[in-house]
């Protein structure tokens, strides 16, 4: 239904069907107020939808810092236990050092025991031989002799390879 005919506004009316505004307002109106009432329904649709997507976005951003926040509380603690293992495994290392320094500092008394009784026999050796006469060191020669043996024995048996190696290693 038209309104009112284009050529009726600029001419004389020429018999063809047309409405009058006071007739055809409400039937257009009610036309109108319906197509608005969709638009409004669908813009409360799409509001709803927006509402609920800005909801989710909310969500997600906390789920995600929440997560965030558990793998550093996990890191931590993971670090923790990695400290606790580090302090047992520097612990135990301390403890063989201990251990194998214990054995050669007692290797290193009995060779420096060792050391004494040989310079010692040497220094009698020696002062022998150059301070007394030549009878007198033929009579201790026999003396000398076995403390020269002997010392050279003690040395023979013990050794002086170092017990300990420096063998201490990491194997992760």
């Amino acid at each position: 239904q038209e309104l009112i005919c284009r050529d009726c506004t600029v001419s004389p009316h020429r018999n063809h069907d047309y409405y009058l505004v006071k007739d055809i307002y409400p039937i257009q109106q009610q036309e109108i107020e319906s197509k608005l009432k969709k638009v409004k329904e669908r813009l409360r649709v799409i509001a709803s939808a927006m509402n609920d997507i800005t909801d989710s976005e909310r969500q997600i951003k906390k789920q995600g810092d929440d997560v965030k926040k558990e793998i550093h509380n996990r890191t931590e603690q993971i670090i923790e236990h990695l400290k606790e293992s580090e302090r047992w495994l520097t612990s135990q290392v301390d403890i063989v050092i201990h251990t194998k320094c214990l054995f050669l500092t007692k290797q290193k008394e009995e060779i420096k025991a060792i050391v004494d009784q040989i310079s010692s026999c040497e220094q009698l050796v020696e002062d022998s031989l150059k301070y007394r006469t030549p009878e007198e060191v033929l009579i201790m020669k026999s003396n000398m002799m076995k403390q020269m043996e002997t010392a050279s024995d003690n040395a023979n048996q013990l050794g002086f390879q170092s017990i300990e190696k420096a063998d201490i290693s990491f194997i992760p």
